[in-house]
Formats: C-alpha cells, structure tokens, sequence
C-alpha cells in the first residue's frame, strides 16, 4: 500500500520528507503524554493540537472517550487520517485553531511537518474551541507554533464551563504573531501551573 507524500515508520505513515529525528521524539512522547493526563480527574473529552501525523491522537485515543484533533497541514493530515482510521473515538479537522475564524495560509519548512506554522492568507480553516460545543472537555492540548493564545480566547466559553486541564507548548513562537502570554491568560481565568513537561507547561484550576 502507498500513501501519496508518506513514508511508513514502524507501521506507522509520516511525510515522505520528516527527518529522523523528528520521528524519533514523536516516538518517545509517550511518558510525557501519560504524566499530562494523569492530572485530568475525568478522560471523556480532549481538544489537541497539532495532530501533526497522529501518533498524540492515536495514544489519547486509548485513554480518553473522544479526541477532537486539528491539524492544518495537508501531508501530515493524510497521515494523521490514515493513522487514525480503525479509531472511530478521533474526530478529524484538517483546520487550525484560533480565534478569528477565517482562511490562512501557512509556512511549511521541509523535513519538519510539526513546525509548520500559520502565515499570511490561504485556503485553510480556522476554528474556534467553542465552536464544537462540548458538553464535556477535560484537556486542552497545544502545541501549534505561536498560536496557543489565540486558540485558548476562542475556547473561553468551553474553559469557563467544563475547566479542563490546559497544556500548551512555550517555546517562543507566539512572538512571530504578537501574541501574549498563555500563562497570565490563563491566570486570569484561576488556573495555575501544576507542571512542566519539557517546553510544555501544564494548569489546572
């Protein structure tokens, strides 16, 4: 079987150009995944994202009822949807998160699907959390390359009434947009760190 733009990795499909190492840290993300879900008092619902080529959704997938996952980029989608076929509980966006819905375009550097980023106008979606209404949500998980912040204003609604436990990447990347500080965000509506997970930091309420 072949998947157009994808490779297959230990049964798994990644696009055709992801670096090894790349693959590699995916592979190792299990540890960190189970220590963020350990902190969630229920597992019936997680928004993530990115889905990247699914190996996150594919391990939430087997802790929680349901997984909403986004991913915007269109090779590592392919892969994301092939991985996840056989698990009816992963719901599917090829669409970023965000605030403003509206089309965007985005800048995707060679060898490393998980850095791609949006940039400038295009065909791509973009969606609001509390667009999905959820009647449930116990985790929130980001790790979209600058957009963090944005993606948790359009999930005000659904922080306020399901408090799940927030998880967002913290590298630097939200400067490229102007964004402001998850951390204080989040502050102001009671949560506070719990944890730190590599770049990831972990609140809770």
């Amino acid at each position: 079987m072949e998947l157009a733009g994808c490779k297959s990795v230990k049964g798994l499909w990644v696009p055709e150009d992801e670096r090894d190492r790349a693959i590699e840290r995916r592979f190792r993300a299990d540890a960190q995944i189970e220590r963020v879900v350990a902190r969630c008092k229920h597992r019936r619902t997680v928004v993530q994202a990115g889905g990247n080529w699914g190996y996150w959704p594919r391990k939430l997938a087997g802790m929680f009822d349901a997984v909403y996952t986004f991913e915007p980029n269109p090779v590592a989608f392919t892969a994301l949807a092939a991985n996840t076929a056989g698990l009816p509980n992963v719901i599917r966006m090829q669409a970023a998160l965000g605030y403003d819905c509206g089309l965007v375009g985005l800048q995707i550097l060679e060898g490393r699907s998980g850095a791609a980023h949006v940039h400038g106008p295009g065909i791509i979606p973009t969606l609001r959390i509390d667009l999905l209404g959820l009647a449930s949500c116990d985790l929130t998980y980001l790790d979209i390359e600058g957009m963090e912040l944005p993606a948790l204003m359009g999930g005000k609604e659904t922080i306020a009434r399901c408090r799940p436990v927030v998880a967002f990447e913290d590298k630097g990347h939200s400067a490229r947009y102007g964004n402001g500080s998850c951390k204080e965000y989040l502050e102001g509506l009671g949560y506070r760190v719990v944890d730190k997970v590599g770049h990831d930091t972990v609140m809770a309420c």
